[in-house]
């Protein structure tokens, strides 16, 4: 048989008081005297101060901390499955399956019918031009401003803190270091044989400087590649965004 241990347990040596919740009530409803404050000495701050231009939007910390609380649990669920539990023997009784009265009378499902019907021909009613109102396209007013979503940097700032955090408990912690026995190469290797000689860039900055004499090129020698090369057989149409900025204006009129 199940044992009830819905009731909560309560030491022996623990003591129950009456709760505070009667007196604080019965304060409540006693008449109080209030202290007179002029009109020159108020100062309500009560309501908080907001420009005019500011949109307050939802806070997303609260979809972020209902994310972090589903990892927590489900790390937590993890660590309790692989540990060994002892289960307690309890007398079922299953009832999953549907409870269907005596006079209930079960009949066909009416979706072989209603398949049937719709792989059939029908003849559909014409349309004409003028009746045909497309409203699939959504009406989005001009003045709209779709900004970044600010998920990205929040969810940026919460990952950083978190490494951060992460890196602040690994440093106080006791390293052992293993001794290596280095061989520094940060040398260059330079063959014996090899003779090195003064760079050449002083005798190249030097010639920069110098006056140089150019060539004269005819007009028939020029080759002027800076134009793009443009197929004859390439088409360049009208941009559909003009098109598309009239019939939202048009909408909006």
């Amino acid at each position: 048989m199940r044992l009830d241990s819905a009731a909560p347990k309560i030491e022996a040596d623990v003591k129950l008081r009456e709760a505070p919740q009667v007196k604080v009530f019965e304060d409540l409803g006693k008449e109080h005297t209030l202290k007179h404050v002029d009109a020159k000495d108020k100062h309500d701050a009560s309501v908080p101060k907001i420009d005019a231009t500011a949109h307050v939007g939802e806070a997303p910390q609260k979809a972020i901390l209902t994310e972090v609380q589903a990892a927590v649990a489900l790390k937590e669920i993890k660590k309790e499955i692989v540990q060994d539990h002892t289960l307690k023997h309890v007398e079922t009784k299953d009832s999953a399956a549907p409870k269907i009265e005596a006079d209930v009378k079960l009949r066909e499902a009416p979706q072989k019918k209603v398949f049937e019907e719709i792989g059939k021909e029908h003849p559909l009613k014409h349309v004409d031009d003028k009746e045909k109102h497309d409203a699939s396209t959504p009406k989005i007013d001009a003045t709209v401003h779709v900004g970044e979503n600010p998920m990205k940097a929040v969810l940026s700032e919460v990952q950083a803190a978190a490494a951060h955090k992460e890196i602040k408990k690994e440093i106080p912690q006791e390293h052992h270091l293993k001794h290596v026995e280095t061989k520094d190469s940060a040398a260059p290797k330079i063959e014996s044989d090899v003779k090195l000689r003064e760079a050449p860039q002083k005798q190249v900055f030097a010639e920069i400087g110098k006056d140089h004499s150019l060539k004269h090129v005819d007009d028939q020698q020029k080759h002027d590649a800076s134009a793009p090369h443009v197929d004859p057989s390439a088409h360049i149409g009208e941009a559909p965004q003009k098109k598309v900025l009239e019939e939202l204006t048009k909408e909006k009129k």
